[in-house]
């Protein structure tokens, strides 16, 4: 049977000292201004979101704010009690964000980003071998992981859309672009050999690329797929989809 120490003892102490600080560390990027996941839009990142909405937002950061500070000042880690309700707090502002997020996506789409990074060296998932360039393509990129559940039940619907769309007459070249998000080389090995998948992948060691596509393509949870038309160069996409889950799968439904 699991021991549970006692809630003032000292190993319970530093427990709540240490979930309370990983809780306010957590809230740092969405108590930014712009929060970290809209800076990706630059300068122009207001111009995006309605102005109640970015109203709303400057509102619920400053309650956030300001109930973890009053914790901090306390000089004791949170009761039970008060950390759920600061827990449930940072969660709303992260929903919040995510939406905003969500909005700032949707009235990107269409524009052309330069260099989003489809013209970085990939690889054949099964296999490993070198893939040919996705310019003048329709690319899939989909971020997943091994650990992720939701993503190996996506990834057979996926497989189903791809070889749909790979052999439809008359449409355009298709591609999808795997972005692991795995924390080892041999786990993404592992998800490769096993999901056996046909398509393309950033190589396991391109860590930075990986970064900047979930970066750029504003992902905020996996699996995500965001659908790009990149040019005949390689050198800009424009944004077709920033949320093509359900649109696939209501092909193969």
């Amino acid at each position: 049977a699991q021991l549970d120490a006692p809630r003032d003892s000292p190993i319970a102490a530093a427990r709540a000292h240490a979930e309370f600080a990983h809780l306010v560390s957590a809230a740092q990027s969405f108590l930014s201004y712009p929060p970290a996941a809209l800076e990706r839009f630059g300068k122009g990142w207001e111009a995006l979101l309605a102005e109640k909405d970015l109203a709303a937002l400057a509102a619920e950061q400053k309650a956030v704010h300001d109930s973890l500070a009053a914790a901090i000042a306390k000089g004791r880690p949170p009761s039970p009690e008060e950390f759920e309700s600061l827990r449930a707090d940072v969660v709303r502002l992260r929903d919040a964000v995510a939406t905003l997020y969500g909005a700032a996506l949707r009235a990107a789409a269409g524009r052309d980003h330069p260099r989003l990074g489809i013209d970085i060296p990939l690889v054949r998932l099964a296999g490993g071998e070198e893939a040919p360039p996705v310019a003048g393509k329709v690319v899939a990129m989909y971020h997943t992981a091994s650990w992720c559940g939701p993503c190996r039940q996506f990834t057979p619907g996926l497989r189903v859309a791809y070889d749909l769309f790979r052999h439809a007459p008359g449409v355009r070249e298709f591609e999808v672009v795997q972005v692991s998000w795995d924390r080892d080389e041999q786990s993404f090995s592992d998800y490769a050999a096993k999901s056996q998948a046909p398509w393309l992948a950033v190589p396991f060691a391109n860590r930075k690329a990986v970064d900047d596509l979930a970066q750029r393509h504003g992902v905020v949870g996996l699996p995500s797929l965001v659908v790009v038309e990149v040019s005949a160069d390689g050198q800009t996409t424009k944004v077709l989809s920033s949320d093509a889950r359900q649109e696939l799968l209501d092909f193969v439904a």
